[in-house]
């Protein structure tokens, strides 16, 4: 269960230098679609028949059109469709292309990449295509097909890169809803989970130690739980690279997201204490809140700060940019700036910045004191920390730093991992709340042992149980069975309930999951970032292990390590390590932006470097295949993040992009 899109607080390797590829001057407009297709909107959630007789499920407020032979959605903007078509090629390729040619006859983008993935699910083929954008787009297309029996069920996607972040949880829930005859999902419901005994327990550390071995994570720690006891505790690899320190069950990591249902278990215990309701308005607790929309200031309770669902994009390149001499009180403050791009309840956007301002609300509320940082510590100090006997964990860096701590590892280009300042992981000590806890798997132990518990732990009841499950009470839907609740996700597949989160920050990845019907818990802690094919693959392991379930990780893994390093290999023919001295000379110098602050590129004795001032990364070349030449960082922490030379109002800028947000550094005065 790893945190959507971007982890806490950066991008992962693969996905930001595809965003590169996107980043683009422009905005992506309204997808153009035949003149023969008439779309009506749906006024609620409404599944669709396709002529085979499958269905799929679309949601409220989209626009449909129904022709004999294809379905076409369009999101509410209508800056993002996909169109649904059936074929009986005699391959994947082929029925892609057959479809594109019924929905879009003239279509005709190169091919970029191919993919078939393992077929799972019950499909018997699976395969993607991704297909060129040129420079003037911000755009995705991509067409799939599933094949079930002599049938390809093909799937089609075109729009704007924004619109797919703000709608892509409902495109989600469409593609994956998809319901056909005679195909039989893995099914565990029912079955009883086998005790984690020596054998068990040898296989699984057997898989976790090869696993980390491929996927290059240098230290690894790990705990399982079946039926109210820890059964497993280990390290696995070093705590730096280059070095023989173990990892132990007492080394501490940094958890990233995975901090936000424990701030979520600390306002829980606070709605027990009748201190605020989850329905109380933020602005009754903090009259200062406020959002770019007024009308979504008032609608904003406290549920709503950690449930997703409010329509907030992600603001996270503030806190990755410019952190030194930040606070909370200036975090918060840029809500003001903020505005919903989707309705309250729509769909899922993840905000750092909201359950940061829900936790330091909360503790504020439960101490009365007013410094949002020193009331945050004392809180989950009070409701969580001391009550759970997670006596370990530090709620800064400078604590941690006195505890057998590991370090944290970046990624370059090559997917390789290396050492980096562990004063890095200082960026997210403003947003507290949302990310920026360490702890190790014994302290973690003890919450999945609480939750597992219904609230309960050694005995005694730490929180009601009524407000400890409210916060596994679907909030938002992020595919056909995911859904979020408070700082929760919650995953209905297979026939098992497993509920949890993932954390990612700048050089680690975490994740810990719990089966609440089975008595099962897992964590597991890695000191590198964009790790979450590990923590995946693991957590899959422990089910194969104990239901009995198919043997799927290995071969999971396999393609992904394989995948990966077919995307690295494609995009490093585009990329140039030493940038062209004409290229790159005109952009030497300062450069400054109201909200991530002055970044200097220059040159150095081994090369260029772009200085950040929290932070430096070396500088190379993206150059695609329509001539879009961009400012490329090629090593930790934020390998594949890129800066256009473009002109803004007429004079020289650098152009930074994320999905839903565009931030123009003009030259600092000299």
């Amino acid at each position: 269960m790893k945190s959507p899109v971007l982890g806490t607080v950066c991008l992962s390797l693969v996905a930001a230098i595809a965003l590169v590829r996107a980043q683009t001057q422009p905005p992506a407009g309204p997808v153009p679609q035949p003149p023969s297709l008439a779309f009506k909107q749906l006024a609620e959630d409404t599944k669709l028949k396709t002529p085979s007789g499958a269905t799929f499920t679309v949601a409220g407020g989209w626009h449909v059109a129904e022709t004999p032979n294809m379905i076409v959605i369009q999101e509410p903007d209508k800056e993002l469709s996909a169109a649904f078509v059936e074929s009986a090629a005699p391959t994947a390729e082929e029925a892609i292309a057959e479809a594109w040619k019924r929905w879009k006859p003239d279509f005709a983008r190169a091919v970029r990449q191919t993919v078939k993935p393992p077929a799972r699910q019950g499909w018997d083929e699976i395969a993607q295509i991704g297909y060129e954008t040129g420079a003037d787009e911000r755009r995705i297309v991509l067409g799939s097909a599933r094949r079930k029996g002599k049938t390809y069920y093909v799937t089609l996607v075109d729009g704007a890169i924004a619109a797919a972040e703000r709608r892509g949880a409902q495109l989600n829930i469409a593609v994956g809803s998809l319901e056909v005859a005679d195909r039989a999902e893995e099914d565990l419901a029912g079955r009883k989970p086998h005790p984690f005994d020596s054998a068990r327990a040898e296989k699984f550390l057997a898989f976790a130690e090869e696993a980390r071995k491929l996927t290059k994570v240098p230290g690894v720690a790990l705990a399982v739980i079946q039926d109210g006891k820890i059964v497993l505790e280990k390290g696995l690899g070093v705590r730096e690279l280059h070095t023989s320190e173990p990892v132990t069950p007492q080394t501490l990591f940094m958890i990233g997201s995975m901090t936000k249902p424990l701030t979520s278990l600390m306002m829980a215990r606070l709605v027990d204490r009748g201190t605020f309701t989850w329905d109380t308005p933020v602005t009754k607790l903090l009259p200062t809140f406020a959002l770019g929309d007024p009308e979504a200031t008032r609608q904003a309770t406290m549920a709503h700060t950690v449930c997703a669902c409010t329509g907030l994009p992600r603001w996270d390149m503030e806190f990755i940019f410019e952190w030194n001499g930040s606070t909370p009180e200036k975090r918060i403050d840029l809500l003001r700036a903020m505005k919903p791009t989707t309705g309250f309840g729509e769909t899922f956007q993840y905000s750092n910045l909201m359950v940061a301002t829900g936790g330091y609300v909360a503790a504020m509320a439960g101490t009365g004191m007013k410094d949002l940082k020193r009331g945050y510590a004392a809180a989950m100090t009070a409701e969580v920390l001391q009550p759970l006997g997670m006596t370990a964990t530090a709620l800064d860096l400078d604590a941690a730093r006195k505890r057998e701590h590991a370090r944290p590892h970046g990624r370059t280009l090559m997917f390789d991992t290396e050492p980096i300042p562990t004063e890095l992981e200082r960026g997210v000590d403003s947003v507290m709340p949302a990310g920026g806890v360490w702890s190790n798997v014994r302290d973690l132990s003890r919450w999945l042992l609480l939750e597992l518990g219904r609230g309960t732990i050694d005995g005694k009841q730490i929180v009601s149980e009524a407000n400890l499950l409210e916060r596994r009470k679907p909030r938002v839907k992020i595919s056909a069975r995911q859904s979020y609740g408070l700082a929760l996700f919650v995953d209905e597949s297979r026939g098992l309930t497993a509920i949890g989160h993932g954390g990612n920050t700048f050089g680690f990845t975490a994740d810990a999951t719990f089966y609440p019907e089975h008595g099962i818990g897992l964590v597991v802690l890695t000191n590198a970032a964009a790790s979450n094919a590990y923590t995946g693959a693991v957590r899959r392991r422990l089910v194969e292990l104990l239901f009995d379930a198919g043997e799927e990780a290995e071969q999971n893994l396999a393609f992904g390590i394989k995948q990966t390093q077919e995307n690295i290999k494609k995009q490093l023919e585009e990329i140039t390590l030493t940038p062209d001295a004409a290229f790159v000379d005109p952009v030497i110098g300062k450069w400054t932006n109201p909200r991530l602050g002055t970044i200097e590129i220059r040159r150095e004795a081994d090369g260029v470097v772009l200085d950040a001032g929290e932070w430096h990364a070396p500088v190379g070349e993206h150059k695609d295949k329509s001539g879009a030449r961009r400012i490329l960082l090629t090593g930790p922490p934020f390998a594949g993040l890129a800066f256009w030379p473009q002109t803004n109002e007429g004079k020289p800028a650098l152009l930074f992009e994320t999905a839903q947000q565009k931030y123009w550094f003009e030259r600092a005065a000299r």
